[in-house]
Formats: C-alpha cells, sequence, structure tokens
C-alpha cells in the first residue's frame, strides 16, 4: 500500500532484508523493517524469530519463523515473567520487580536488574536507544540502556495508565496518556513534557502508523497524529460505535492508516489519515466474537479469534479474509506477535505456541514437555539456558493437523507385537537437522518400559492442530523413544571381522508404513543408497551407521545402530596327517633320518587339497559401493581387505552377467544399466592356485532429489540504515537435500542479467533505481535457482525492496539573532534533490522550553519563507523537503535562532475580581485580559482546572491589539485548587490565573 504525504508527517523509512526458506516451487515472503536498535544491517536467521515466554514454567523459547522449529529455550525466572522484544533480544520483567536481557546472538541471560519493590507491577517498553521501564503502582518511569540495564534517569509520571495508553517510538520517547484527566505526557532521557487536556483520559489508545505515534480517541472517534509538541490538527474520523468496549486497534506498518477492530459488530474498519476516510470495511463474520489485538506483516492482517482459537488472515491489498486456520482451542486467550516476516502465536499459560505464514498455513510448537512443568523452575534465574527438552515428531506439512499415531504401551500380559528386531535408533529430526543423533559408541537404545505403573493424563499435553480431541480409546501417552522413531535398523550382525560383510535395511517400526527411500552413511567416510545395502569395514572399532530415511508419507527420520569391527584372526594352520597334537614338553630326543618324500594325489592338486603343508587358503574380503549423485548406477567393488599368499589375482562377478578377468587389481567399478539389487562375489587366487569367495550386496537407485533438496536464501545490504537506491545487496544461499555437487544462478528481478549458473553460493548485485513499490510488498524479486548433480532443481524467491534516494534538505536563516518580534527568512534552496526530485518544502520553527505555539509554514512549492518570531528565546527551525513518492524528509539538525527581549513583544495582563453578582455558585468572578507591547496578543486557549466553570471565554480567544482588552466571567466552589491557565503568544507562552487569590 502507497505511503502518501500530503499532510501526513514525515514517514520513517528502515531498512529492509529477507530470510525465506522454500521446498521445491516457489514460496513467497516480503521484506519487512528491521526492528529498531538491531546491528549490523546484514541479516541473520534471528532477525526472523521470536522470543516466546511461558509464565508456568519461568522459560522463554527461541522459535525460528521461517522453519517453525525451536532454536534454544532459556530460563528467565519463575516469578510469572513476560517478555518483549526487540530486535533479536528480549526484555523480561517479572513479579519480584527485576527485569533481565536475553542476548539474542548469545542465548545469554543477563542478571535480574531490580527496578521496583516485589509485588509492584512494571510494564517494560523498547524504544529504539532506550529502554522505559513503567511502574505503575509508583507512578514512575525509569530510563535505562537497553544493553546494561542501567538506569539513565527516573521520572515521576503521576498518572494512572489505562490499557493500551503508552507508546515508545523509534526516536527514544515514551508516550503516556494520564487515565484520570487526559494529559498527554511525552518521557525522553532528559526529561518529560505535558500537554494538558489533550485526549479523552480512559478511552484513548496509542498506536505507530509507519512508524509515527498516533492518539486514537474512541470517545471523540477521532484519531490525531503526534508530533514533537504532541497531538496535531484536527484529526481524521473512527467508526465506532458509543459504549462498544470489544474495539482494539493497531497502526499500519508502512501506511498513514489505523486498523479498527470490533468483536461486537465483527467488523475491520480504516480509518485514513491522510484522506480523512473511514467508511471502508471489511465483514470478518465473527460479530460477538472476542477478538485480541491484530498484528500486520507482508501485506496480510492477522487478527486473533479467542472465541474459536482461530487466527483472521486478511490480504489489505484486496480488502478480504483469505484464511481462517485454527491453532489453539476455542476459548483461549493468546498473543500475535510480528518478527522479522513471520507471525507468531502464543499461550502464555500453556505450552502452546507456533508461526503463521502469509498463506493460513502455518506450524505448532511446544514450547516445554508439559510434565517438566515444576523440573524447570532454576534456582538462579539469571543462569542462561535451560536443559535440552526432546522435540516432539514431525507434526507434517504447517497447518496440515497432522498427529503421529499414539503407540500402545504393552501390558504385563501382552505379547510383544511382532516385527523386526531393530537396532538402537535416533529419533525423527524435523525439515533443517537436528543434532539429537547419538554420536558414535553411545547406547541409543530405547529404556525398557516399566509395566508396573499405568501411564499418568496428563491434560496439558498440547493438542494436535486441527483437532483437539485425543484419537478415541486411546488415552496412553507414547514414550519419547517410540514417538520419535518411526524407522529402525535390522542388521544381519552387530558384531562382525574386519572385511566381513554386513547386510542392513531401513525399515519401518509401525504397522502399515513403509519406507521409500534411504541414504547410508557407514562413518567410515562412505555411504550407499537404498533401502537395503550391505557394507564391510577394513579397520576395526566401533562404527555407527545412520540411515537418512524417508517413509511414504513424507516424515523423515534418522535411525542409528552401532557395528563392532574386530581384527580378522589369524588363519589356522591345518595339521599334517598324522602329527599329534600338541603335548607337554618331552626331554629332547636323538634327530631322526630323513624320510623319503611322499608322491602327492596329481587327481587333487594342491590347491584343493587343505590338508597339505603350508597349503592355507587365501581369504576373501569385500566391499560394494553405490556411487553418489550423477554417480548413482556406478558401483565399486574393493577386495583389498582380502589376505593370502601373495601375488593374489581378483576376479569380480558384478551379478548382471558383467564379469572382470581375473587380474592382479584388488578394485574394479562398474556402472548398471538399471535400478535394482545385486550380489556383487569376488573369487581371489593366491600363488598356489588356491580359491576363495566373498560377497556383497549392493542396491542401486536413482536418487529422487527434488522432494528433498531446499534452499535458503539470506539477502542483506550494507552501508547504512536505510535500503535507498543505489544499493549492493547480496544473496546467500545455503541448500540441503541434494545430491552432489550444487549449481546456483541468481536473477536479481531487475531486468538486468542473471548470475551464473555458477558453483558459487553467494552473488552481489548493485540496483540504480528504486523498485516499483517500496511501501508495499513487492519490489525486486530476487530468484536463486539451485540445480544439484542428478539435474533436480529447487527455486527460491525474497523480495528486495529499494528505496529511491531521497531528497537532502539543507536549510540557511537570516538574520539568526536580532530583538523580539524578529523577523526571519528561511531558505531551503540549497537542498539535494533525490531520485524523484523535489516537490515542495515546509517549515516549522520551535521556540525552546515555552508554551509558546510554533510558528509552521504548510507545505508549498518555493523553497523560502519569512515569518515573524513574536518572543524572546531560542527558536529551532526545520525544514521538510518532499518529493513526488517519499512523502518528505527532515533536517536532521535545526538551525538556531536567538531572539532578545524587547518592549516590542505582546505582553499580557490578566486581573481578576470577586465578586460578580448574581452568583448561582460559592463565588463568582470577572477575569480582564489586557494586550499591550508593539505587536497583537494572540490568546489560543483557555483552560480551567478544578471545580471551575467559564462564562464567555470564547470572547477572549483571538487576536487582542495593542492596548485592547476582553472579559469574561467564573463561577467556583473556593477551592484553593482552582486555576485558569491562558496560553498565549507572548514570552512563556502561558499564564496562570490562581483563583485563590481572586
Amino acid at each position: 500500500m502507497r505511503a502518501r504525504g500530503a499532510s501526513w508527517p514525515v514517514w520513517l523509512r528502515r531498512s529492509l532484508s529477507v530470510l525465506l526458506l522454500v521446498g521445491v516451487g516457489a514460496a513467497f515472503a516480503a521484506l519487512v523493517p528491521d526492528p529498531p536498535g538491531v546491528r549490523p544491517a546484514s541479516v541473520r536467521l534471528n532477525d526472523g524469530a521470536a522470543w516466546l515466554v511461558s509464565s508456568a514454567v519461568g522459560q522463554a523459547v527461541l522459535v525460528d519463523g521461517s522453519t517453525g522449529q525451536v532454536v534454544t529455550r532459556v530460563r528467565v525466572g519463575a516469578d510469572h515473567p513476560s517478555g518483549v522484544q526487540s530486535g533479536v533480544d528480549s526484555f523480561i520483567s517479572a513479579q519480584d520487580g527485576t527485569v533481565r536481557r536475553v542476548d539474542g546472538a548469545t542465548y545469554t541471560v543477563s542478571r535480574p536488574a531490580s527496578f521496583a519493590k516485589a509485588s509492584q507491577r512494571l510494564a517494560v517498553y523498547p524504544g529504539g536507544s532506550a529502554l522505559f521501564v513503567v511502574n505503575h503502582t509508583t507512578g514512575t518511569v525509569t530510563v535505562a540502556d537497553p544493553h546494561s540495564l542501567a538506569p539513565r534517569g527516573e521520572y515521576s509520571l503521576a498518572a494512572r495508565v489505562p490499557v493500551g495508553a503508552v507508546l515508545a517510538d523509534e526516536k527514544a520517547s515514551l508516550w503516556v496518556v494520564d487515565g484520570d484527566n487526559g494529559d498527554l505526557i511525552q518521557v525522553r532521557g532528559e526529561g518529560r513534557k505535558v500537554q494538558p487536556r489533550a485526549v479523552d483520559p480512559t478511552l484513548t489508545r496509542l498506536v505507530a502508523a509507519a512508524g509515527w505515534p498516533v492518539a486514537v480517541d474512541l470517545a471523540a472517534r477521532l484519531a490525531r497524529p503526534i508530533g514533537g509538541g504532541g497531538v496535531t490538527g484536527a484529526g481524521v474520523c473512527v467508526d465506532t460505535q458509543g459504549g462498544d468496549d470489544t474495539v482494539t486497534v493497531t497502526g499500519a506498518a508502512l501506511a498513514p492508516e489505523v486498523y479498527v477492530v470490533s468483536g461486537r459488530r465483527g467488523l475491520l474498519v480504516f480509518s485514513d489519515l491522510e484522506t480523512g476516510r473511514c467508511d471502508e470495511i471489511v465483514n470478518l463474520g465473527v460479530a460477538g466474537h472476542r477478538l485480541g489485538q491484530p498484528v500486520e506483516a507482508g501485506g496480510r492482517l492477522f487478527v486473533p479469534d479467542f472465541s474459536t482459537g482461530q487466527v483472521l488472515v486478511l490480504d489489505l491489498a484486496a480488502r478480504s479474509v483469505v484464511s481462517r486456520p485454527k491453532v489453539l482451542p476455542p476459548d483461549t486467550s493468546f498473543e500475535l506477535s510480528v518478527e522479522g516476516p513471520w507471525v507468531f502465536f502464543n499461550d502464555p499459560a500453556s505450552t502452546r505456541a507456533g508461526v503463521i505464514w502469509f498463506d493460513g498455513t502455518f506450524r505448532s510448537v511446544e514450547k516445554y514437555e508439559p510434565d517438566q512443568r515444576g523440573d524447570l523452575t532454576p534456582s538462579d534465574p539469571g543462569a542462561g539456558p535451560a536443559p535440552a527438552v526432546p522435540e516432539q515428531e514431525d507434526a507434517g506439512p504447517p497447518g496440515s493437523g497432522f498427529e503421529p499415531e499414539p503407540v500402545e504401551t504393552p501390558g504385563p500380559n501382552d505379547e510383544p507385537a511382532p516385527g523386526p528386531a531393530p537396532g538402537p535408533a535416533s529419533p525423527a529430526f524435523p525439515p533443517g537437522g537436528d543434532d539429537s543423533t547419538p554420536p558414535a559408541g553411545e547406547n541409543s537404545t530405547p529404556p525398557a518400559v516399566d509395566d508396573s505403573t499405568p501411564p499418568v493424563e496428563d491434560d496439558s499435553t498440547p493438542p494436535a492442530v486441527d483437532d483437539f480431541t485425543p484419537p478415541a480409546g486411546d488415552d496412553s501417552t507414547p514414550s519419547a523413544d517410540e514417538a520419535t522413531s518411526p524407522v529402525a535398523i535390522e542388521v544381519s550382525a552387530a558384531r562382525v571381522a574386519v572385511g566381513e560383510s554386513v547386510s542392513l535395511r531401513a525399515v519401518a517400526t509401525r504397522a502399515g508404513e513403509a519406507v521409500t527411500a534411504a541414504t547410508w552413511s557407514f562413518s567410515d567416510g562412505s555411504g550407499a543408497v537404498g533401502i537395503q545395502v550391505s557394507h564391510a569395514w577394513s579397520d576395526p572399532g566401533t562404527y555407527q551407521v545412520v540411515a537418512s530415511s524417508r517413509l511414504a508419507d513424507g516424515r523423515t527420520a534418522l535411525p542409528a545402530v552401532d557395528i563392532v569391527v574386530t581384527e580378522r584372526p589369524e588363519p589356522e594352520i591345518p595339521s599334517v596327517p598324522g602329527q599329534q597334537p600338541d603335548q607337554p614338553d618331552q626331554p629332547d630326543q636323538p634327530d631322526q633320518p630323513d624320510q623319503p618324500d611322499q608322491p602327492t594325489d596329481s587327481g587333487t592338486g594342491s590347491e584343493n587339497d587343505p590338508n597339505l603343508p603350508g597349503s592355507a587358503r587365501p581369504v576373501a574380503a569385500l566391499q560394494a559401493t553405490a556411487g553418489q549423485g550423477a554417480d548413482w548406477a556406478l558401483v565399486t567393488a574393493d577386495a583389498a581387505g582380502s589376505t593370502g599368499a601373495a601375488p593374489l589375482t581378483y576376479r569380480f562377478d558384478f551379478g548382471d552377467g558383467t564379469t572382470t578377468s581375473a587380474a592382479p587389481g584388488a578394485t574394479a567399478s562398474h556402472t548398471f544399466p538399471r535400478e535394482g539389487t545385486f550380489t556383487v562375489t569376488v573369487t581371489v587366487t593366491d600363488t598356489a592356485g588356491q580359491t576363495d569367495q566373498a560377497t556383497a550386496s549392493v542396491t542401486v537407485q536413482m536418487p529422487v532429489p527434488s522432494s528433498d533438496l531446499q534452499v535458503v536464501v539470506n539477502t542483506s545490504h550494507e552501508g547504512g540504515s536505510r535500503a535507498e537506491s543505489p544499493l549492493p545487496v547480496t544473496a546467500a544461499v545455503t541448500a540441503s537435500g541434494g545430491v552432489g555437487a550444487m549449481t546456483y544462478e541468481f536473477d536479481f528481478g531487475d531486468g538486468s542479467p542473471t548470475v551464473g549458473p555458477q558453483s558459487a553460493a553467494t552473488a552481489t548485485h548493485t540496483y540504480t533505481r528504486a523498485s516499483a513499490n517500496p511501501d508495499s510488498p513487492g519490489g525486486y524479486q530476487v530468484t536463486v535457482t539451485v540445480r544439484d548433480s542428478t539435474g533436480a532443481t529447487a527455486t527460491a524467491t525474497a523480495w528486495a525492496i529499494v528505496y529511491p534516494h531521497p531528497p537532502v534538505p539543507r536549510l540557511t536563516v537570516t538574520p539568526q539573532s536580532g530583538s523580539a518580534p524578529l523577523t526571519v527568512t528561511l531558505d531551503a534552496s540549497g537542498s539535494t534533490p533525490g531520485e524523484y526530485g523535489i516537490v515542495g518544502y515546509s517549515f516549522t520553527v520551535n521556540v525552546s522550553g515555552s508554551f509558546v505555539e510554533p510558528v509552521t509554514v504548510p507545505r508549498q512549492a518555493s523553497p523560502t519563507a519569512t515569518v515573524q518570531l513574536p518572543v524572546s528565546g531560542t527558536w529551532y527551525a526545520t525544514v521538510t523537503v518532499w518529493d513526488p513518492y517519499q512523502g518528505g524528509d527532515n533536517l536532521e539538525t535545526p538551525v538556531p535562532i536567538t531572539v532578545s527581549s524587547s518592549g516590542q513583544e505582546p505582553r499580557i495582563t490578566v486581573s481578576s475580581a470577586t465578586p460578580v453578582t448574581p452568583c448561582a455558585s460559592a463565588r463568582c468572578g470577572q477575569v480582564v485580559i489586557s494586550s499591550s507591547g508593539g505587536i497583537p496578543l494572540v490568546v489560543s486557549e483557555i483552560m480551567e482546572f478544578g471545580e471551575v466553570t467559564l462564562i464567555g471565554s470564547g470572547n477572549c480567544v483571538g487576536t487582542l491589539a495593542p492596548g485592547a482588552s476582553c472579559s469574561f466571567t467564573f463561577s467556583d466552589d473556593r477551592n484553593s485548587g482552582n486555576m485558569i491557565k491562558i496560553r498565549h503568544n507572548g514570552p512563556g507562552g502561558l499564564e496562570d490565573v490562581d483563583l485563590s487569590t481572586a
């Protein structure tokens, strides 16, 4: 949605980056602004990750938005913590009055910083370079350093703050509405500033639209932008019904709009802060439902429906609901948050959370094991990461509602179910990898099931995505190993000698399921492809065999088994006929004369008679290994482990009719013309002509890479906080699941030639022009095509948003000093045009430390303006330079103007007198305002405080010529706190009339 700028304040433009994980086929993602305060400009994975807090166990879990997987878990304190994220860091407040910071780069938790006494209610608001900690009990706010949590200053609010009436902006300001009198309070590092009675005290909500603070007054049904001096302008209409207490409000991320959601009416209403329209609606179809706070990401608005457990996903451009995923059980109050381009849902009171994508698909995440609720309470809440918690089984496609079948636990009298006798297996792994595979030598056999104790029901176990009722008749909870091991490995032997082949097969552990593909790693640098393979090792040791397996329903698993390989025993030499077994040592006997040679049996030959002296037979050993990638059909047979009287010769039979002649080479290769499982045989012959044979089974299978090949695209830019042309952008790619070497081809979407195909996984391109529509999801589409060695391809896309180079404001003021009233000329003709030129200029001159209204010049075509500064003080002049697309850009450093006092300044004299009769109150009186000085006095506002009623005060609002006067009457109850305040253009800008002296 385009940002328009005729009367709207300067837009906050932020750097944009993207992270997108897709499988085969293109997936859509839009770049979104980095959160304020994130450094550096290059984007990391965690720019799209969210810290989700579980108040029940005092834990925070980091969830990656691109995959829906848990990155880490940390302990953050057990005293009902709550969290708010800023960039990759999270700030955790607790009921003991402390705040902790979780570092998003190292996952470490800071020591608790104390900001209040126990039980005093805290709220934390990150605001750019400052962290605001509000103590609602004492009515104070502490400005702290967001990194060290060290206090910089503490200020009194003396205000009751309604829900939704606090906002921290990106300019390190905190805005607060006083719930008693409607004052708008601004707190910065250098102090606070108050705009009296600015808004309705109880029905005002503060939101940010395009990064700009907006006060939405539901009582007055107006939305008004907030500037440096408070709310400004007449406001834009907000279409709400009186007394509707189901309204929630949020601001658009990139456009001058406010979104108003009513649960009572079931409507989304748009208030356009530029055009002033508030009559555009979307019927959500949920009238009477309990709705939560909406969030926006990627051109979609996400509205939580607590009544149904759904999230309503709206396409803001089409103004329609595109999806209604059910993420939680009905009547659950949950939170939505946006980090990077992803939207996260979280039920702080339970284990349930997850990620929702733009099309409404989602993935659920279990933040902690329900039965570990009491185990996660740390003795030291700031100690850091919690122990690893096992992940649940892959839940299938995001939002699919897939639930792993529960595994029946055998009872004491049950027969074991028929099936394979698998070796130890590692748990199933989710997409993106899992480091839970045990190391070689570690016993990963599942522990025996204790049948003496029935399983304990746990009502807190999170339900399946779309069906929250367990399967009928099944109240058992599967063990961790059963729930995460759908594949096991069958072996012909778990202990073999060097050179002996082992047959291995990947099998499904549950009835009705089947393994469709497996890729093997034998921990000796070799591997194989196929459901059933064989392998022999050439060195002794313990080897972990891992089978990367895929089931028919698309799930994947990494079962593993240990194979022990021992030294091959020395060949046993047969005894000579007539030789006696070893006897105890006897006394030496005299030498006997040699016996004549005996004739040989020419019918058998020494090569076939193992009973002759010195005729030890050779021992054959064989390994057969299938190739990888493009060489999938190439099998290498290796008989180097064979032993016998050298020189040996080797003859190979590959089992498909292909043989080799006997030759000294111990290896041979063959390319099979088709897929299948083949038995390879080697015949080893020694120097005496004796032979031995060994066989090995090998499966030749063409890889199916397209179902596994996945691509991560990470685009980033350097050199500033705003992504403006000319902009160098680097696209870095990580591919997984493919076969063999990868090639990468980059299309940067601006008509420039593609980069590649190339072996390098990164490419850099400079965009010389702004993208077509940088204020909506779009811009330049970066497309990366990855091809593996089998020819399979996968494509990932990302949106690179490039802003036009904006104008650079320059301002000179003539003169910069003089006596009041001082006439000055503001000249911005030295400003440098941006990519789209300059179409206008607007000026503002404020006086420091005074309530005098700013002097403003609305947007005009001329770069110069002449204004009069009526009173003494230090004034600061700024200019906003407008281009036809961006909206405008501010002068970063205002130009100071020193105005000294003189007798020509407008002066105000106020007198009050009593009594005035007749009087219906305790007291009535008259106030007289007189003007003096060299220029007219301008009275802009008259306000009463306390039990005061003004009559005819409007007669005095306006311009009084020097020497003129006006009057009005008042009535009050004689309370000493009653007061009248008069805002004017004279020195100080505000005159107090204390009625206690009248």
